[in-house]
């Protein structure tokens, strides 16, 4: 993919622990790093958190859905969850994470 002259590069794979997102994560950086644009998401419940904390930390966009029916892939929260429970217009690289 960072061979294409693609403006924006998307990644989306499924997360079955929370560890998994932290490949996901490191594209991110490396994406940043390269000057390249990406959105990067890990799709299930595991992969909420590069959702949320994604833009902070250098994907493009994320996705969200309008409501709980209309969600388009595992692990979407709807946009006013996205805004109200997580406040992530908030949320920035100084962003304290934890469980």
């Amino acid at each position: 993919m960072a061979a294409t002259s693609a403006r924006i590069l998307k990644i989306a794979v499924q997360a079955d622990d929370a560890t998994d997102c932290l490949p996901v994560f490191r594209l991110l950086e490396q994406a940043q790093l390269e000057g390249r644009e990406m959105i990067a998401i890990a799709m299930g419940q595991a992969g909420i958190m590069t959702r949320i904390l994604g833009p902070a930390r250098g994907s493009f966009l994320t996705y969200a859905s309008f409501d709980n029916d209309s969600s388009t892939a595992p692990g979407q929260v709807t946009a006013s969850e996205l805004r109200e429970v997580y406040r992530i217009d908030k949320i920035d690289q100084q962003t304290e994470v934890v469980d």
